[in-house]
């Protein structure tokens, strides 16, 4: 995106200021990202002042201009019809310099090492207590994990 790590800094301390809370979105696994890319990605999420973070797989939707090129140059098979890898949770094999399984080991380790910061798990458990969601947020962690 055309937004810089500083704009994105401010903007965060801005709403955090004025007591809201802000979850980011980070995307992994782009065509042609590197493993430093993803780190990168990691340490701007740990430095954010966050309230909670997802970290998504690319997966270009049938029809856009990156899945329509991935595909004609050959990069990308069976994405747009297979029902079971229908989720940004599930990388889509892009033939780039990141597999699939380091792209969802990473995503994996990314998760915990954001959650697992004291000041965020137990904020991030009380919330889930406070809305009676601690069940099912700890039935997912679980599921997730294992």
């Amino acid at each position: 995106k055309a937004l810089s790590v500083e704009l994105i800094e401010e903007k965060v301390r801005l709403a955090r200021s004025e007591g809201f809370p802000v979850h980011g979105f980070f995307m992994l696994g782009y065509p042609d990202e590197e493993p430093d890319d993803v780190q990168a990605t990691l340490d701007l999420a740990l430095k954010l002042d966050l309230t909670g973070a997802n970290f998504h797989s690319f997966r270009p939707l049938p029809g856009t201009r990156s899945g329509e090129e991935l595909k004609s140059l050959g990069r990308i098979e069976g994405w747009a019809s297979d029902p079971g890898r229908g989720s940004f949770s599930n990388p889509v094999e892009s033939r780039g310099t990141l597999s699939v399984t380091w792209l969802k080991s990473m995503q994996r380790s990314m998760l915990i090492r954001f959650y697992a910061r004291p000041r965020i798990f137990w904020q991030t458990l009380r919330d889930a207590w406070n809305s009676g969601a601690t069940y099912p947020l700890l039935r997912k962690a679980f599921t997730y994990l294992t």
